[in-house]
């Protein structure tokens, strides 16, 4: 899976305007084509250091 900025950036922008001190990126056993990204850009920004588990 190719890296998506414009994704990342709107992961961002969902956090900074939640009132909830988490993101939720879950991954079920069969997954689709959305919640699979979902799930690997919250991995690679966890990665970087801008989340924590």
């Amino acid at each position: 899976m190719k890296r998506d900025d414009d994704f990342i950036r709107s992961l961002l922008f969902e956090a900074e305007e939640s009132r909830q001190p988490f993101l939720l990126a879950p991954l079920h056993m069969n997954p689709s084509e959305e919640e699979l990204k979902r799930h690997m850009h919250a991995k690679w920004l966890t990665d970087a250091g801008f989340f924590t588990r």
